[in-house]
């Protein structure tokens, strides 16, 4: 899929497709207010700092675990859309 087509799928789409929802699953348990023992990955997407920053995420929150679900969502989708599902190796078969 290309970026172009992936940028035409809404943040809704995005969220509640299959791929999302076994990500989402595996990474957090869909929690949105969890981090990782480590305290390196946090929210529904286990989204580091890094990433929580850069796909504008502090618009919303500090951390991504502080972010309502559905600003993580869009936070993750502006990442997927940019990196496709390689953020999350849990999404690669």
């Amino acid at each position: 899929t290309s970026r172009a087509h992936r940028a035409s799928i809404g943040v809704g789409q995005f969220a509640s497709s299959w791929t999302a929802r076994m990500v989402v699953q595996r990474e957090s348990g869909g929690q949105c207010d969890i981090s990782s023992p480590g305290g390196t990955y946090r929210g529904k997407w286990q989204m580091n700092a890094e990433f929580w920053s850069h796909y504008g995420g502090t618009e919303f929150a500090a951390r991504a675990d502080q972010a309502t679900c559905e600003q993580q969502d869009l936070i993750a989708y502006r990442g997927w859309v940019d990196r496709w599902w390689q953020p999350w190796p849990t999404a690669i078969p």
